[in-house]
């Protein structure tokens, strides 16, 4: 969206600064903080307010009963007043094909 100098509207670019953890003690205890695995997130809008989390997860072993259920990352997002639910799907990078593609 343009106003009405043609200049761009909207959220600014936040610029984002990754480390890379050089110049660790060689002492220090990595299981008290470290960085998280990487994972691709998807948004799951529109579902039926009886949608669980326990029925996205039986529906995801159905649809790819290959992969533990327990390698899924499942957070609802409710709205108050809201007529439906949503969901945040966290997953492996791996399985973004399968799960992005449209007959999924």
């Amino acid at each position: 969206m343009q106003d009405s100098s043609g200049q761009k509207r909207g959220k600014q670019k936040i610029s984002v600064i990754r480390g890379i953890g050089e110049d660790i003690p060689p002492d220090f205890d990595v299981s008290q903080f470290s960085a998280a695995e990487k994972k691709a997130w998807v948004y799951i809008g529109r579902c039926n307010q009886g949608s669980t989390v326990d029925g996205l997860k039986k529906y995801l072993g159905h649809k790819l009963p290959k992969i533990s259920t327990n390698n899924y990352d499942i957070s609802i997002i409710c709205h108050e007043d809201s007529k439906f639910i949503s969901f945040k799907l966290g997953f492996h990078f791996d399985l973004q094909p399968q799960i992005m593609d449209s007959t999924f």
